[in-house]
């Protein structure tokens, strides 16, 4: 059986490529999963804990990134290898 691909899985790569650059310089680790899911593992010092904090850390985190348009995201953010939470993102297909 042959593996189907995500028929926006480039975008998604785009997208996570673009987070991981704007990340790196605060000590964020990105990685992505099928399908629409981006995992932020944050470093100790930073406090995100509620789920206005996740939603308003992933906007400003793709704004940085410079991508205005988007499928639905999903995204999960862990510390110290534990699970913190989560948040989605409606599809955002219309250009500022």
């Amino acid at each position: 059986m042959s593996k189907i691909e995500h028929p926006n899985f480039s975008t998604f790569i785009t997208i996570g490529e673009r987070l991981e650059g704007t990340l790196k310089q605060v000590n964020v680790i990105v990685k992505l999963a099928e399908p629409n899911i981006i995992a932020f593992y944050l470093p100790p010092e930073m406090n995100i804990t509620t789920p206005e904090a996740f939603h308003d850390f992933a906007e400003m985190m793709l704004i940085m990134a410079g991508i205005s348009a988007h499928t639905e995201l999903e995204f999960h953010y862990f510390a110290k290898e534990k699970f913190l939470g989560g948040v989605k993102l409606q599809a955002k297909l219309d250009l500022d």
